[in-house]
């Protein structure tokens, strides 16, 4: 986005950073809508906090492995996941 936009759109890009910042996750943005497998994604992640906070080291293959595990119980036999989300969730957390 160039400056120029962002400064015409300043009100309106501050509103929605406040509220996704309180959790209200109202955006306007296309990209913002829920994927097929957002409740496999969500636990996956829950899952992920929880191992990295005990110190368990937890890379793009656990986490493919732990994501089909979790799609298996959440009945979604088409899951694959994929290294490029993996890699977006270790970025979510640790930087």
């Amino acid at each position: 986005m160039r400056l120029s936009k962002i400064l015409k759109n300043k009100e309106s890009i501050l509103a929605e950073y406040q509220s996704n910042a309180s959790g209200d996750r109202v955006c306007s943005n296309s990209k913002a809508r829920k994927s097929k497998y957002s409740d496999v994604n969500d636990a996956l992640y829950e899952w992920f906090k929880l191992a990295t906070s005990k110190n368990i080291p937890v890379g793009a293959p656990q986490l493919i492995q732990k994501g089909k595990m979790i799609a298996e119980a959440l009945g979604k036999s088409d899951f694959k996941g994929s290294v490029g989300v993996a890699g977006k969730m270790e970025e979510k957390v640790f930087h």
